[in-house]
């Protein structure tokens, strides 16, 4: 089993290709963010690109775009130790990982920190969509344009604020994405609610793209809309020959009985850990 840290994002996309074809869901946040800073499109403050391989076949992938958190994409406890090993030299100071849980506890098995300890702080749902069930919502969506940027920029940060609060987040992407028609907005009367979508990622087996942010001001939420405008956004995105897939909170209920009710299945759970330094260790570890 051989472990290497790839020079760049171009590197790292080379070498992944058939790994990342053969996992094209749980993978698509590494393609995406990889083929947008290869193109230029993002940078970040340092990068760590990671594959494992055996018999000279990647088994096994990271991806750590700094200040954000490792995110592994499936493969063997093996390789997973091994990148546990390599990240405690390469990158002591790991903010925290995110990794379907055996993946995640083979790493931090191998991992060390000597003055940090790993909290689990989300449980996330990857979701695909086979088969769409429209609701029927009062309103009607629409692609929005940059004339929408600002209010498009404050339900972003809103969005953030709510969901990931500790998460480092960026809005400079946001012009490029509501050029490319990546952003819909649901109106009834004046603009309820907003969706994206990120990708698609192309590959061998087609193309995925991957559904989010989805964002309800509170004064709106309680009529569908959410639903409304995903369902608008996952239709696009049907209609242009793509797999449909999506992240949503294992503990927020309400928008998961949404997803589900729209036709989107569970394919996987991940588990995102922070590595934090408390006064003194937590009664349990993550």
């Amino acid at each position: 089993m051989e472990l290497m840290l790839r020079k760049d994002a171009a590197d790292f996309l080379k070498f992944t290709a058939d790994y990342r074809a053969a996992n094209p869901l749980e993978t698509n946040v590494m393609s995406t963010v990889a083929a947008s800073v290869a193109a230029g499109e993002r940078s970040y403050e340092q990068y760590w690109w990671w594959t494992v391989s055996e018999m000279y076949r990647v088994i096994g992938a990271g991806m750590r775009t700094a200040p954000h958190h490792l995110l592994l994409g499936p493969m063997p406890t093996a390789a997973a130790e091994l990148l546990g090993q390599s990240a405690t030299l390469e990158d002591p100071k790991l903010p925290g990982v995110t990794a379907t849980p055996t993946v995640l506890e083979s790493f931090k098995s191998k991992f060390r920190s000597l003055d940090r300890y790993p909290v689990v702080v989300q449980r996330q749902l990857l979701y695909e969509v086979n088969e769409l069930a429209t609701p029927d919502v009062p309103g009607a969506g629409r692609v929005a344009t940059v004339d929408d940027e600002p209010l498009v920029l404050e339900w972003l940060r809103a969005f953030h604020d709510e969901a990931t609060p500790n998460e480092p987040h960026s809005t400079d992407h946001v012009r490029g994405r509501l050029e490319a028609g990546a952003l819909s907005l649901w109106e009834n009367g004046t603009i309820v609610s907003m969706a994206g979508y990120a990708g698609p990622a192309d590959g061998p087996t087609g193309r995925v793209a991957r559904v989010g942010p989805v964002y309800t001001p509170a004064s709106e939420r309680g009529h569908g809309y959410g639903a409304g405008v995903t369902a608008f956004v996952t239709k696009q995105l049907l209609d242009d020959g793509c797999a449909v897939m999506l992240y949503t909170d294992a503990s927020n209920a309400t928008s998961n009985g949404v997803y589900q009710r729209l036709g989107y299945h569970q394919v996987a759970e991940l588990v995102r850990i922070d590595y934090v330094s408390p006064t003194a260790p937590p009664t349990a570890e993550a």
